[in-house]
């Protein structure tokens, strides 16, 4: 499987962190943000498309992140993806037209989510950190093996189980 941000920091580019003086990217709302630079590079990887369709010349770097739009990300840093939605809806609360869905079901076939005890994805959900690092976690290990947990955070026990 084709990874895009794996592509883009073997050859040095995923570790941008400072534009060129002067430098205009694409989204007009992160100029001058010290994170600017990534986030043109993720919309150059065709990663981010925007907030405002169908202009997507913002990139709402201080909205909150719903669990539908981290599949989207997802989906599209993992590359070879076509589009299409499996025809099979897993989660009870997801319409066949619904603008994230063939990501989803991507997502959910590799296993990086599954649905709530209620058969639910609670797309519109604010994203949450635990939801973040078991996305992650799960959608990048195909590209290498990650280690045991070892308790960094005095509020997760090491192996605690996850709801997402």
């Amino acid at each position: 499987m084709r990874n895009r941000l794996c592509e883009q920091a073997a050859i040095g580019r995923a570790a941008v962190v400072d534009p060129e003086p002067g430098f205009v990217g694409r989204f007009s709302d992160d100029d001058g943000s010290v994170h600017e630079a990534n986030i043109e590079l993720i919309s150059s990887l065709g990663i981010t498309v925007g907030c405002n369709p169908p202009d997507n010349d913002r990139s709402c770097p201080r909205r909150v992140v719903t669990r539908a739009q981290i599949m989207a990300f997802l989906s599209r840093a993992l590359g070879d993806s076509d589009g299409v939605a499996s025809g099979t809806i897993r989660f009870s609360d997801v319409a066949d037209d619904a603008w994230y869905r063939a990501d989803l079901d991507r997502m959910a076939a590799l296993g990086v989510v599954a649905p709530y005890e209620d058969g639910s994805f609670r797309p519109d959900a604010p994203l949450t950190r635990l939801d973040m690092a078991v996305f992650l976690v799960r959608a990048f290990e195909a590209i290498g093996s990650v280690d045991e947990p070892q308790g960094v955070f005095s509020d997760v026990a090491a192996g605690s189980p996850t709801d997402s």
